[in-house]
């Protein structure tokens, strides 16, 4: 199929893009040019998610049969069989044709058997997705040196501010392109293949700076302004268009900082007004379902799905988790654990007990590291780490999951050890408690190391 061909979405008549919009193939979409490609996945992400059903797809991509599907398309990719690689992932395309991880494992494939033109689409798509993903969950992002004079001349390109610093994302753009151009020697191409192939040992690989600098040129030049000048305006894109115009209107009334002290300054106010202004977007465009939030005040309900999604896309990061808390601290009060509480029990009780065990993980994992954020209020982030464990309770029991249990016992210890509110000589008598409840566990010398470190 000739690149583009027949599938062109500028062209067409009203009939014929319907009918594209709807019944595109994997193979398709990654002929048409950078372009057609973006504004099909931006028309399609919009229509696909609200804050809700992005949460859902997580919860799908996370299943049992997805992830075994992914695992079959990686084996089948070791093994060279290319076709039978790519025959899941368009199957996977789909049921979740927006999901960025999806496309990082195409582009693999891809590379590998040489279809490099298809193979660079890709990975431009993954970046797309991905900026998008962290943009729509509220992530913090990094300036370049010279994004003053970036953001002047495209303010659409802030975009691409949230994925600059991804290491691999940068590597893959920055490969494709020099191997493209011939930038690189056949031991270096062939280095770098078999590294993402899964081979050993790699010998001659390009140098990653090299890869780093060359991605990040190939981001800064993707067509970012082509998702604002889509013909039929959707949520997407009205948050674009809203974000370019205030940052448009922002820079004109701005002088290019001439300091250190002045960009850092700068980059902070502009982060802000970015974060800020999306947020209210957001609150605004998203369709939450009212029957599913009826437990859960209405002001909390778009932070925690936030806080949600990035606790399991992240797998609890602390470079992810932290963050992100310190840019909603004015919203974490004394009543977000409250809610928390709700909200984790509600989301733990809808999903079937392989979801259940994997995200149970994470929440108590997240509760952990609430422990130890060392800013806002002490006492409300304890709360919040209690209301954590508390909801992954419902899901581990002593006698199906002793060792996690037993684990869950001893962080509620610490927990309570630590407490500000409540009955001070109450709180110890239950930390007490939790503490005697792992060290019963510990004590059936299941897991002798940690009944040792217990005794130290």
């Amino acid at each position: 199929m000739n690149k583009g061909k027949g599938f062109g979405i500028g062209n067409q008549t009203k009939r014929e893009q319907k009918y594209i919009a709807h019944h595109i193939t994997l193979e398709a979409l990654l002929n048409l040019t950078t372009e057609e490609a973006f504004k099909w996945i931006a028309s399609r992400f919009s229509k696909r998610h609200t804050l809700t059903s992005f949460k859902q797809d997580i919860d799908i991509w996370y299943t049992s049969e997805i992830q075994s599907k992914l695992s079959l398309a990686i084996e089948h990719k070791r093994r060279g069989k290319f076709k039978k690689s790519l025959k899941i992932y368009n199957n996977l395309f789909q049921q979740m044709p927006t999901w960025s991880e999806l496309y990082r494992g195409v582009y693999k494939t891809l590379a590998i058997s040489g279809k490099l033109d298809q193979a660079e689409r890709s990975i431009q798509i993954n970046a797309l997705l991905l900026s998008l993903e962290y943009a729509f969950t509220g992530a913090p992002f990094s300036f370049p040196d010279d994004y003053f004079n970036l953001i002047s001349n495209n303010p659409s390109i802030f975009l691409a501010f949230w994925t600059i610093e991804d290491p691999n994302l940068v590597k893959h753009l920055g490969a494709i392109a020099l191997i493209r151009q011939g930038g690189l020697t056949k031991q270096s191409v062939q280095a770098y293949l078999n590294n993402i192939q899964g081979k050993l040992p790699i010998n001659d690989y390009p140098d990653r700076t090299v890869l780093a600098n060359k991605g990040k040129e190939v981001l800064i030049q993707l067509p970012w302004h082509i998702i604002s000048e889509i013909e039929t305006p959707n949520n997407l894109v009205n948050w674009l268009r809203e974000l370019t115009a205030m940052l448009s209107y922002e820079l004109g009334n701005l002088l290019q900082p001439d300091n250190y002290d002045s960009k850092e300054r700068l980059k902070s106010y502009l982060m802000d007004k970015i974060l800020g202004l999306s947020k209210n977007i957001m609150q605004r465009e998203s369709q939450l379902d009212k029957n599913y939030w009826e437990d859960v005040d209405q002001e909390y309900s778009d932070l925690m799905i936030l806080l949600f999604i990035n606790i399991i896309q992240s797998g609890s990061d602390r470079g992810v988790v932290y963050p992100f808390l310190l840019a909603n601290l004015e919203n974490i009060d004394n009543n977000f654990a409250k809610y928390w509480h709700i909200f984790l029990t509600t989301e733990l009780s809808k999903k079937k007990l392989e979801q259940t065990q994997g995200t149970a993980a994470y929440i108590a994992l997240f509760s952990m590291l609430m422990q130890e954020f060392p800013q806002g209020n002490q006492a409300n982030n304890i709360e919040i780490a209690i209301a954590g464990y508390e909801a992954v309770s419902t899901v581990y029991t002593c006698e199906a999951s002793p060792q996690a249990w037993a684990n869950l016992q001893h962080n509620f210890g610490d927990a309570y050890l630590n407490r500000i509110r409540g009955d001070q000589a109450e709180n110890l008598e239950k930390s007490i408690q939790y503490y005697n409840n792992a060290l019963g566990v510990y004590k059936r010398e299941i897991f002798p190391e940690l009944l040792a470190k217990m005794q130290c």
